[in-house]
């Protein structure tokens, strides 16, 4: 597929899609190994179900959805393949797997010849059953990896061994591919020895001269700092949530990528979970939250674990929740606005931001029934709002649990178009992190 024209222009959220890079799951997201299990317990993200064969069905459903709407889908599989092809007929590919996938290199000359992305991936003829080939089962989540920018790609550094090599894996397909020629790297998070961690499903170009990116969960700050530096571009960083240590389901999502809480649609109009991201509120209706529930568990005397699991999700939701910390394009400087985002984006930048669940109560008492029976942190579980703006006021996004979300953007002007993921979201990803925007008008 010819995507030279789609050369790096991604100046916000939400202009009309053009090209989108997206990877199908195969055998690597849906088949079960064990070769991740050691992993299991310190990454938040594999506490998920695996696939069940169902995701494939999804996904192209997704695929013909936004195809349908003019969108160029480019699958990464072939992009990889086209990598592979060069890297091949320059004498490359052996040093490449020599430092990155050496399982791989021990192959014969020939299964070498013959090796494919899908290989590469953990789902193809040399997988973990047959040659030890480590799965990379949330490799079809494309927007984790890269981030597209008015001036090139910024490669990240992902956390977790389950998806550490995804961005490896992309800087030498946009480095060979014939097709993503245009596509420079300008930043490389996994070039530098100990490069910092951060996130596609944390970081989104708001405008021409600003990235938007939580920070302190699977992001850290100094990416924002080496990230403005490097683009020119001012980072809006955000104060999101720590990882996990421990697996709560009902919360288990709040706060842990900044697209889980905040969706752009316009250039005027988002729409953000309740509480957090606002000064009047902070993380005040959650701790709330957690103190009657840690009290209830121990007049119901349930075990110590389990209170244990309550507390650390309390310790692991800062007080400067959604705080925003700007550094300035070129330098790096940083400068702290006092204001946590939705307060920002209201005062600062003139926007409308409504909920993805609510608006907020006002008494103490309400907002806790709000962020346990009101639908708050199922929004932020089912993902409801992790979607893809394919034009100003146009959203695709998951059906599944999302009707009233979806009446809240009907009624503010916006287009929507759900789609059924229940399968893919397994996964701890919908429509956004299945999305990694090449090029929008």
């Amino acid at each position: 597929m010819n995507v030279e024209a789609s050369l790096p222009h991604v100046s916000n959220e939400y202009g009309r899609l053009q090209s989108v890079l997206m990877k199908p799951p195969g055998l690597e997201a849906t088949k079960r190994t064990d070769h991740w299990a050691f992993d299991m317990a310190s990454f938040p993200g594999v506490t998920y179900n695996r696939l069940g064969e169902g995701a494939t069905t999804e996904h192209a459903q997704l695929v013909d959805l936004l195809e349908s709407q003019g969108v160029q889908v480019v699958n990464v599989l072939d992009e990889v393949d086209a990598a592979l092809d060069v890297a091949k007929s320059k004498g490359i590919l052996d040093g490449f797997l020599t430092e990155h996938f050496p399982v791989l290199r021990r192959l014969s000359r020939r299964d070498r010849n013959d090796l494919a992305a899908v290989d590469i991936y953990g789902g193809g003829k040399y997988n973990y059953a047959t040659h030890g080939v480590a799965p990379m089962p949330f490799s079809d989540y494309t927007r984790d990896p890269l981030v597209i920018t008015p001036d090139g790609v910024l490669v990240a550094r992902l956390f977790g061994q389950t998806r550490g090599k995804e961005p490896v894996l992309m800087r030498f397909m946009f480095d060979n591919s014939p097709h993503l020629q245009g596509h420079k790297v300008i930043y490389d998070a996994t070039a530098q020895e100990n490069g910092p961690y951060f996130e596609g499903g944390d970081t989104s170009v708001f405008d021409q001269n600003t990235i938007v990116m939580g920070v302190g969960g699977a992001s850290e700050p100094r990416a924002a700092e080496e990230i403005a530096t490097a683009t020119g571009m001012d980072v809006m960083a955000v104060k999101t949530a720590e990882l996990p240590e421990s697996f709560l389901p009902i919360i288990s999502n709040v706060g842990l990528h900044l697209d889980a809480l905040l969706t752009i649609v316009s250039n005027d109009l988002a729409f953000a979970t309740p509480y957090f991201l606002e000064n009047e509120f902070g993380p005040g209706p959650f701790y709330a939250f957690i103190d009657r529930y840690v009290a209830l568990a121990k007049e119901e005397g349930l075990s110590n674990e389990q209170i244990e699991n309550l507390l650390a999700a309390r310790a692991r939701m800062p007080e400067d929740i959604g705080m925003v910390t700007i550094y300035e394009g070129g330098s790096g400087r940083k400068r702290e606005t006092g204001q946590r985002l939705v307060t920002h984006l209201r005062e600062e930048r003139g926007m409308t931001v409504g909920y993805t669940a609510g608006k907020p109560e006002e008494d103490p008492r309400d907002q806790v029934e709000h962020l346990v029976y009101g639908g708050v942190f199922d929004a932020s579980r089912f993902l409801i709002a992790n979607g893809l703006s394919i034009a100003p006021n146009h959203f695709v996004g998951p059906s599944d649990d999302a009707g009233a979300f979806h009446e809240a953007l009907r009624r503010k002007g916006v287009q929507v178009d759900g789609i059924s993921l229940a399968e893919l979201r397994k996964g701890g990803g919908a429509v956004h992190c299945l999305t990694a925007p090449l090029k929008r008008a």
